[in-house]
C-alpha cells in the first residue's frame, strides 16, 4: 500500500502542473485519501496536485503526446482505484460502527430496564401509590423497547443500504486494478 501510494505520488508530482483541476492528497489517521476537494481539518498532511495539459514543447523530447497522454491516463486510473479504495473503508468503517452502536443501544437497554425492574419490587402495588407507580415503570420499559427497536431498525436498514452498495465498489476496484496492471505490463 506504501509502494502504491508513493508511487502514485511521485507520478502526480511528475505530471503537476499548474492550473485546475486539482487532487488533493490528505493524511487521515495514517492512511493517505484522495480526493478533488480540499481535505478537512482533522487531516495530519495535505498535498495539493494540479494538473494542466502541457504543451508538447514541455514534455521531453522522446514522449510523444499519447506517451503523455497514457501516464495521464494510469495516474487517472491510480487515482480513482485510491478513492475507490477509500470509499470501500470508509464504507466497512461505517458498519462496523452501526454494529457497534446497536450493541451499545442494547447494554444501556439492558441497564435500564434492569434498574427499573429492581425500582418496581420496591414498592407495594397493594396500594395506590405502588400501582401508579408500577404503570408508570412499566410505560418507560415499553418506551425504552420502542426506542431500540427504532434505532435498531434503523441502523439495520443502513448496514442492508451499504452492504449492497459494497459489492459493486470492490467489483469496481478490481477492474481498475486489473486496468492498472494491464498498463504496467504494456509500459514494460
Amino acid at each position: 500500500m506504501i509502494k502504491t501510494v508513493s508511487l502514485t505520488i511521485s507520478l502526480l508530482v511528475f505530471l503537476a502542473g499548474t492550473s485546475e483541476p486539482a487532487i488533493y492528497s490528505c493524511t487521515v489517521d495514517g492512511k493517505t485519501i484522495y480526493s478533488d476537494s480540499p481535505c478537512s481539518t482533522s487531516s495530519e498532511e495535505m498535498s495539493v496536485f494540479e494538473f494542466a495539459d502541457k504543451p508538447i514543447s514541455q514534455t521531453r523530447a522522446d514522449e510523444t503526446p499519447d506517451v503523455v497522454q497514457e501516464k495521464r491516463d494510469f495516474i487517472t486510473l491510480k487515482f480513482n482505484y485510491e478513492v475507490l479504495d477509500s470509499q470501500i473503508s470508509i464504507k466497512e468503517k461505517e458498519i462496523a460502527n452501526m454494529v457497534e452502536s446497536i450493541t451499545a443501544m442494547e447494554q444501556t437497554y439492558n441497564q435500564k430496564v434492569g434498574r427499573l425492574n429492581r425500582e418496581l419490587k420496591r414498592y407495594d402495588r397493594s396500594r395506590y401509590y405502588g400501582k401508579y407507580k408500577e404503570q408508570k415503570i412499566l410505560e418507560e420499559i415499553e418506551s425504552l423497547q420502542m426506542e431500540l427497536r427504532s434505532h435498531n431498525l434503523i441502523a439495520r436498514k443502513k448496514i442492508k443500504a451499504i452492504r449492497a452498495e459494497l459489492p459493486l465498489l470492490k467489483q469496481n476496484r478490481h477492474d481498475l486494478e486489473k486496468r492498472i496492471q494491464e498498463l504496467n505490463r504494456d509500459n514494460k
